[in-house]
């Protein structure tokens, strides 16, 4: 007696991979298995995501618009009402856990603007990365209680722009020698929110979506490899190219064996063929530029057809797929 199971997407792309569904059939089959369900899902969550941000984006501009009219009063209590209807209404039992999660991060938001209109009415003096820092810090026990992997990306973004500012504000960083170290200060919170992610998905499913892991690492390695590549083609600080290899070596350990994720490995060959093609090129350049051209194109096509080939046999040789 043969066994029923229902086909979904995962079903759909074992059968790819395993060579039983041609690709001409792929799309076709995936657009089958997904049901109504998930379309209604999908479209509910990405026009909530669109009114959402453009009620936020109507804030901004309501102030930016009406800021010369408005008593210093008028401008904080305004925004501190809405912070606070927003965190309590994401209280709301009665609410849909998205409408609850949306009203959460827009209450975030909400927060670094009230600072930057704090600042501008007090003139605090304080400097970017301190809003920046702050405001991160003030709304880390919303991100932690709220659940939600958007509400965690957003503060990803707030934390990742307090250190660009800060680093912004160290002149030594603005150095040929300093920028690739610069590169790597930048990149410290996305690596370690990425491994933090790591470690505490079997704990708390809403850091379970794909993109979740994709973000901060192609944040982090391409951080890590624009260090890379001003090291190489400035040839200055070169223990920065070590630490985009030891990293580039770290990921593919990882994504590659304990979790697989083919997503991520397309990542990281694409840097991996980037940074090797950048330094052949670097180091066989010559006077000729005609000749240069011609050497680096060649240098260039069997670097990346090799990466191509790379995908090829990673993506035939897994049998399951590999996402957590």
């Amino acid at each position: 007696m043969v066994s029923e199971q229902p086909v979904d997407e995962r079903v759909v792309h074992r059968l790819w991979l395993a060579g039983a569904l041609p690709r001409e059939r792929y799309q076709p089959a995936l657009r089958l298995a997904r049901d109504d369900g998930f379309w209604r899902r999908w479209g509910e969550r990405a026009v909530l995501a669109l009114a959402s941000g453009h009620l936020l984006a109507g804030v901004l501009f309501f102030f930016a618009f009406n800021w010369q009219d408005l008593t210093p009063f008028a401008k904080l209590a305004a925004l501190q009402g809405g912070v606070v209807v927003a965190a309590l209404g994401s209280r709301l039992p009665i609410l849909p856990e998205l409408v609850r999660e949306t009203l959460l991060i827009a209450a975030t938001v909400l927060v670094g603007v009230l600072l930057a209109v704090f600042g501008q009415i007090f003139q605090t003096g304080a400097d970017a990365w301190q809003l920046f820092a702050a405001w991160a810090a003030l709304t880390l026990p919303w991100v932690l209680t709220g659940r939600s992997a958007g509400h965690w990306l957003v503060w990803m973004v707030v934390v990742q722009t307090a250190v660009l500012t800060y680093v912004d504000d160290i002149r030594w960083f603005k150095s040929d020698d300093g920028e690739p170290v610069a590169m790597i200060l930048i990149a410290l919170p996305a690596l370690l929110l990425l491994i933090g992610r790591e470690l505490m998905v079997g704990r708390w499913d809403w850091l379970r979506p794909g993109w979740a892991r994709l973000v901060p690492l192609a944040v982090a390695l391409g951080l890590l490899f624009f260090g890379a590549e001003v090291a190489v083609v400035g040839a200055t600080a070169a223990w920065t190219m070590l630490v985009f290899i030891v990293a580039l070596a770290a990921a593919t350990s990882l994504y590659s064996q304990w979790r697989r994720d083919f997503a991520a490995m397309a990542l990281i060959v694409l840097l991996g063929c980037g940074f090797v093609a950048t330094a052949a090129v670097q180091m066989t350049s010559f006077h000729d530029d005609i000749g240069t051209f011609l050497l680096a194109t060649l240098e260039i096509s069997l670097i990346f057809g090799a990466g191509s080939w790379v995908l090829r046999r990673i993506h035939r040789s897994w049998s399951d797929v590999g996402h957590d």
